[in-house]
């Protein structure tokens, strides 16, 4: 049995060894204006390398002091404009981000057709200068409603349908070469969600050291005590040999007679089958 649950305990250290358990990520329904798998836009980095991580942000390391990310939702041949029905779906443009070193985001820049203008502007710094709209506003991270500002100035911004018809993105970066600015969130959404700000510490992987640790601690627990019930087995089937040995040296001395002499025998035969059942299991 003591067998059987040690190695129930190795098979589970071994498993919780392969097994990665990640945090949260950012939710499907959010329309995101960063680099996307398996989406055709068309991404161009300068003076820096991106990557997309598991959990949907993106990385940008600096190769040059000044640099930028530009997305540009196409196919490759036939601009095909990401579309977001600001009525019904869209409200806030949620940001979020964080830096390393000397690394500054600048004057994010997001392409649009709109009701009044084709190939409007959004600036972040457009946003910080109609502050009244920000639900959000931190260092690193906002909440800006962009529904509230299109229906101002008597609804001539917002589309008739609410479409909001999206061309590109494109995000500037300075700072030494090796910074990096990771994006969590730069995007369009219908509420604010909880982890705004906190995706550095939500989205992140946990530590893979620790569930294994405990796994490991727990199984080398028990194989400690697997290897001291076996010791005292061992030690126990050792007296008992010795038991049996000396009570048959002390019998052939003495002749056994009546009553005295069955339980002898008695006694004799309950620590040999002992002695075997112990064996037996160690040889199993």
């Amino acid at each position: 049995m003591k067998k059987a649950l040690a190695l129930m305990l190795a098979l589970a250290f071994c498993a919780a060894c392969f097994v990665l358990t990640t945090g949260a990520a950012a939710p499907a329904d959010e329309f995101s204006f960063l680099p996307e798998e398996g989406s055709n836009a068309t991404i161009t980095p300068t003076g820096c390398t991106y990557k997309i991580n598991d959990n949907g942000s993106v990385t940008i390391t600096l190769t040059a002091a000044t640099g930028s990310l530009a997305v540009v939702y196409n196919d490759g041949t036939i601009l095909e404009e990401k579309n977001i029905n600001m009525k019904e779906d869209g409200q806030y443009i949620l940001t979020s981000w964080t830096t390393t070193g000397s690394a500054v985001l600048g004057d994010v820049l997001v392409k649009h057709n709109r009701k009044d203008k084709d190939n409007a502007d959004l600036y972040k710094t457009g946003m910080a200068s109609s502050a009244t709209y920000f639900e959000v506003n931190e260092d690193n991270y906002t909440a800006w409603d962009w529904r509230a500002y299109l229906n101002q100035s008597g609804g001539t911004r917002m589309p008739d349908d609410g479409v909001i018809e999206c061309i590109s993105a494109t995000f500037p970066f300075t700072g030494a070469v090796g910074d990096t600015i990771t994006l969590y969130r730069w995007c369009v959404a219908s509420s604010i969600p909880e982890d705004l700000g906190k995706e550095a510490e939500a989205w992140a992987t946990e530590d893979e050291s620790s569930e294994p640790a405990d796994v490991s601690s727990a199984a080398e627990s028990e194989a400690a005590s697997v290897a001291e019930s076996e010791a005292a087995s061992v030690a126990e089937s050792e007296a008992a040999s010795s038991a049996a040995a000396s009570s048959a040296a002390e019998s052939s001395k003495t002749p056994v007679t009546g009553d005295a002499g069955v339980a002898a025998i008695v006694v004799l035969a309950v620590v040999a089958a002992a002695g075997a059942a112990v064996i037996i299991r160690k040889r199993g």
